[in-house]
């Protein structure tokens, strides 16, 4: 496969979700919905373009397949700018369709309030 599988993603712990809508071997962009339940302003919901992918030449023969680079940069900033968040993810996706990446979030809000912090790593799954 040259494409993720289209579809909700999710770690075990419910933590977070990617949904994946679209994606274009053409320019290696993924459309869908990101969603986090914990930031400091609460759920994170962000539609669109949440990403990006890119496969490599395997040494097994395989080509345009799995395992292949992925990314996830996800940002809210509301009308009026109280506060910037953004989420950005990196990983890899799987032979058996999973998604693990390593998360970083940076907070920026008007009060002067800022936190870089590191989100862990994460497998998502293919909800099926």
């Amino acid at each position: 496969m040259s494409l993720p599988t289209l579809g909700t993603y999710a770690p075990t712990n419910q933590t977070m979700s990617i949904e994946i809508t679209g994606a274009d071997a053409g320019t290696g962009t993924i459309e869908g919905t990101y969603e986090h339940k914990y930031t400091p302003e609460g759920t994170m919901s962000v539609n669109g373009k949440i990403g990006g992918y890119a496969w490599v030449n395997n040494n097994d023969g395989g080509n345009a397949s799995a395992p292949f680079s992925i990314n996830f940069t996800v940002s809210e900033r509301p009308d009026g700018f109280p506060y910037c968040l953004v989420d950005f993810w990196n990983g890899f996706y799987t032979k058996s369709n999973s998604i693990v990446i390593t998360g970083v979030r940076s907070y920026v809000k008007d009060d002067g309030t800022t936190q870089s912090i590191g989100l862990g790593t994460l497998e998502l799954y293919l909800n099926t």
